[in-house]
């Protein structure tokens, strides 16, 4: 999630606030089929995989039904072997 006002040197928002606002919309949610989707900007902004996933992990335990990674790709998925196949459109359960 990138920070309102971002420049070029985009910055991300602290790992713990951006699972934060997702435990706030799961909170908010009044609709149970309504889909709470996160992203991480992680990779797009930092070419930084590992800290990606750890934010999407922290989304998924944050209640968020399905998470992305924004800008990556089956490459750099199949070059981590902690990034499971399926990441793009992951659904959690």
């Amino acid at each position: 999630m990138l920070a309102p006002g971002a420049s070029d040197a985009q910055k991300l928002h602290p790992k713990e606030e951006a699972a934060e606002r997702i435990r706030a919309a799961v909170a908010a949610r009044r609709n149970p089929d309504f889909m709470i989707v996160a992203r991480s900007d992680a990779f797009w902004v930092h070419r930084d995989l590992e800290d990606c996933i750890a934010r999407l992990e922290l989304h998924a335990e944050a209640g968020a039904d399905m998470v992305f990674p924004t800008f990556v790709g089956p490459a750099e998925l199949a070059s981590d072997p902690a990034a499971p196949g399926n990441f793009l459109g992951y659904k959690i359960e």
